[in-house]
């Protein structure tokens, strides 16, 4: 064995030293014997991330199957042959750890392991990267959980954030979490958008994510106080011969700051992998503007349940509601077909009668009108469902899944490989679009629903994990777009919920899952800039009080998102303070574009009081950097009578020169004399009226020439 550093004083004398990877950042040290991470310490605050465990220390499991038998290996079962710690470029070190000859249950029947660790020389976060070589010609590798780690954190004593679908939209923080999550990747409405975890002890962090430019499907598991690992589907899950070799870094170390620090860091990696390609929404001209500029979303309820009806007083509604919010607005449109929603899917047409010339008044009107298609089942009671079942998802035994909603109806979930799919999705936006005039389509499911481990060798992708299920998907996206664009046409497409990997192919996400007191803006901390949040949450208008509105639509339009999604009972008596409020709110969103839907958010404050609901702040705020550099704050206050916050800047510290001192100019509500502030940490406090939301720019101060 080759070791580096030294004992620690909890390291027993007479076994063999661990193997250490260390800079002035973190502490790793991994046992000499079975390679399991025993030590995870934060060098900057002292604090060690790894408890005791009374076996040994986990690094990797993973399972094998030929025919009815199964068989699990872990590093705990097996000493490894060698390990060794180097250099490697630019100053990293690398440990490398080899199971060059384990056994798979039978004579010659062999695999080999080899893990490798590279933690940079300048920071606490290290690239680990597993290799499985399968020597057997009759066993076939299922799953890796890799990296395994047991011991790690310590229940209750630790904060969770991410982006963990179980209730939140915008991402979550569980502080002192003492649970389980078991979190499926990519699913935006139960699972995972974002592919990490972050959880914090005070201000050392421990980060731990799939930096999967591929978007392979998997699980990460989290439980503090006794393990935590990331699951992954190998290619040819469990067929004979297969075996498996990273296509990613797994990144576990340390970090010093908050759940935004993680976040962060997080977006380093994201804005380089392939759904991000498209570049910025100031920049992407794939995205029509029309979708880039809207104020609020207004949404079809029971509105042409049994048909258009008076086609005359629709319209007269939809005038009603333009001249009073006076900002661009889409018009989400469910309940447009003749079929029951969730019915004969993909079957979505015909219209109801009179639906194409009501979209005809509505589209030259100025509305963003963006009907209901669902892009990923089919209803199992369609006369024709045996034309689709060679192209849906499979299990092991060639079955096809099934899914059951709000209606009972049975459905199965195809597979988005299939160009029999692909085509079909693509061909209702193209009837949408082309032949019933609209300028948006919303495609469900995709961004929402989990993927499925797919069996049918006739689909031509690997059979059970990979990248597929996003690979088909995207093309899918790329299809429907080349339809939405066609003949100058020019549409939107968005799809349910915010998995990130169809970013690409999609123009917005709808933001529609729940709020709680554990939402916080992960995904806008991420991906504000590069792509679109709209929508509010299913049910707000009944669920809510009026001050309880407000605080939710405010927050949400605080993190950048395109508030809305209200039927026209919005319009009712009883809604007259909601709508007057949403109408703040639009108003706010359209002047405050160049940060909200432009630009980066980067950071919070507020008054530092709490509400009663959901511990939120009576008046808080929002930092945002431009594209030219400058920042947006933006205030809102929840109270119906004046509120005051005071906040302390660094501009510096979002690249802002700070030679000249700096002039913060009233963007919203009114204009206001530019005050000129100088160089150096800003503190200001600011005192809003009843309701108001306040934009701010904070942009670098004239040079004085002499």
């Amino acid at each position: 064995m080759v070791a580096g550093g030294t004992l620690d004083a909890a390291e027993a004398p007479g076994k063999a030293a661990p193997l250490i990877l260390e800079n002035s950042h973190v502490r790793m040290a991994f046992d000499a014997e079975y390679g399991g991470l025993t030590s995870l310490k934060d060098v900057v605050s002292g604090a060690e991330h790894i408890q005791a465990t009374p076996a040994a220390h986990a690094l990797w499991e993973m399972a094998w199957t030929r025919d009815n038998a199964e068989v699990k290996l872990a590093n705990t079962q097996h000493p490894c042959a060698s390990a060794k710690v180097a250099d490697s470029p630019g100053g990293a070190r690398l440990l490398t750890i080899l199971w060059p000859d384990l056994p798979l249950g039978g004579d010659n029947e062999r695999c080999a392991v080899e893990v490798t660790v590279e933690l940079p020389a300048a920071s606490g976060i290290a690239a680990w990267r597993i290799k499985v070589a399968n020597k057997s010609r009759g066993w076939g590798l299922g799953q890796v959980d890799f990296p395994r780690i047991t011991g790690m954190l310590e229940a209750g004593r630790y904060d969770l954030s991410g982006t963990f679908g179980h209730t939140e939209t915008w991402g979550s923080l569980y502080r002192n979490y003492k649970g389980r999550l078991a979190m499926r990747y990519p699913d935006g409405w139960r699972g995972m958008s974002c592919q990490y975890v972050c959880a914090n002890r005070g201000r050392s962090g421990v980060y731990l994510a799939a930096h999967d430019g591929r978007a392979w499907y998997k699980e990460f598991v989290i439980e503090p106080g006794n393990e935590c690992f990331i699951r992954t589907y190998a290619e040819n899950s469990g067929v004979a011969g297969s075996d498996y070799q990273a296509p990613y870094p797994a990144m576990l170390g340390v970090f010093q700051g908050d759940w935004l620090t993680g976040s962060k860091i997080y977006r380093k990696f994201a804005i380089t992998a392939p759904w991000a390609a498209k570049g910025k929404v100031a920049t992407c001209k794939e995205t029509p503007q029309a979708m880039k500029d809207v104020g609020l979303w207004l949404r079809e309820s029971d509105w042409t349940l049994k048909g258009v009806g008076d086609q005359a007083g629709m319209m007269k509604q939809v005038a009603q509601a333009k001249e009073y919010f006076g900002v661009p607005l889409g018009f989400h449109w469910y309940n447009w077909q003749v079929a029951a929603f969730d019915t004969q899917y993909p079957h979505m047409f015909p219209a109801k009668p009179g639906v194409d010339s009501l979209v005809k008044d509505m589209v030259n009107s100025g509305l963003l009108v963006m009907p209901y298609i669902n892009g990923r089942i089919v209803d199992r009671s369609n006369k024709d469902f045996a034309d689709y079942v060679p192209c849906a998802a499979k299990d092991r035994k060639g079955g096809t899944f099934t899914e059951v909603y709000g209606n009972n109806v049975p459905q199965a979930p195809m597979c988005p490989y299939t160009p029999f799919w692909q085509d079909k999705v693509a061909g209702n936006v193209e009837q949408l679009v082309a032949g019933l005039g609209v300028n948006a389509v919303y495609i469900d499911q995709i961004s929402a629903g989990p993927p499925y481990l797919c069996f049918d060798k006739s689909h031509g992708h690997p059979l059970g994990g990979g990248s597929w299920w996003v690979d088909g998907y995207r093309e899918m996206l790329k299809k429907a777009r080349a339809c939405a664009h066609a003949n100058d046409h020019n549409a939107v497409i968005t799809s349910e919920c915010t998995a990130e990997p169809f970013m690409d192919g999609l123009d917005a996400f709808l933001t529609v899952n729940e709020r709680t007191e554990c939402s916080i803006p992960v995904l806008p901390a991420i991906y504000s800039g590069y792509t679109i949040y709209f929508a509010s949450s299913e049910g707000a208008l009944k669920t809510l009080s009026d001050s309880q509105w407000v605080m939710e639509l405010g927050r949400d339009f605080l993190w950048g998102c395109q508030n809305g999604w209200f039927g026209f009972n919005l319009f009712r008596p009883e809604n007259e303070a909601k709508k007057a409020y949403l109408r703040t709110l639009g108003k706010a969103r359209v002047a405050g574009g160049k940060y909200l839907t432009y630009g980066e958010l980067v950071g919070l404050f507020d008054d530092g009081t709490r509400s009663d609901f959901r511990n939120t702040p009576f008046v808080e705020g929002s930092i945002w950097k431009g594209e030219d550099g400058s920042l947006g704050v933006v205030i809102a206050n929840y109270k119906n009578q004046e509120g005051t916050v005071s906040y302390v800047m660094d501009p510096s510290v979002y690249g802002l020169d700070t030679g000249n001192g700096y002039r913060s100019t009233r963007l919203h509500p009114d204009a206001a004399a530019p005050l000129v502030l100088p160089a150096g940490v800003i503190r200001l406090e600011e005192t809003l009226g009843p309701l108001e939301i306040r934009i701010l720019e904070i942009a670098p101060g004239k040079r004085v020439v002499r």
